[in-house]
């Protein structure tokens, strides 16, 4: 098994990795649905309580997505912060949008280890994953969010089943151990 130390090391490879491929679409504006979702959402105009309940009680633009909303709404105030105007920034949301991709790509990359225990073929899964076309639309293309986010659960809930029960010592481990 792996220490924690050479875990660190291949998240910030990975980490380092995704920029190298995608920093380019930090520079992107807003494309195809992204203006409904961010300038057009009534709830997402001014950041308020009764607008995040409205996230969660509401349907919008036939959608109901309510933990990308609340994401968008959390990184609205950090975009005009950074960008020093009001409004949506949209390389603040492509950035996260490569963040998420490369946790995702790690935790791809622990899942296939632990299910098959061969390092060399649980990297070259994770990279695949990293460059594959589809991905690449998910990174690039701020609405995707949506399609990071449910990756990123699911690829926790994953990695939490196999870390749930370590074979050698025969009894459980815990969560963070894994990591």
């Amino acid at each position: 098994m792996w220490n924690k130390s050479k875990n660190y090391w291949i998240f910030v490879g990975i980490l380092a990795l995704s920029f190298l491929l995608y920093h380019h679409v930090i520079s992107f504006s807003l494309v195809r649905d992204d203006p409904f979702h961010l300038y057009k959402n009534p709830y997402l105009q001014k950041i308020t309580a009764q607008n995040l309940v409205n996230i969660w009680t509401n349907v919008y633009w036939r959608l109901y997505i309510p933990v990308t909303y609340t994401t968008w709404a959390i990184l609205k105030p950090i975009g005009e912060f950074i960008s020093g105007t009001n409004g949506f920034h949209a390389p603040t949301y492509h950035l996260i949008n490569i963040i998420i991709h490369a946790f995702n790509v790690y935790l791809l990359f622990k899942f296939i280890e632990a299910l098959i225990k061969n390092k060399l073929v649980a990297a070259i899964a994770a990279l695949l994953f990293l460059v594959h076309p589809l991905q690449v639309e998910s990174v690039a293309w701020i609405s995707e969010l949506r399609g990071l986010l449910s990756a990123l659960f699911g690829l926790i809930l994953l990695n939490y089943h196999v870390s749930a029960y370590d074979e050698k010592r025969g009894k459980s481990k815990q969560f963070a151990d894994f990591f």
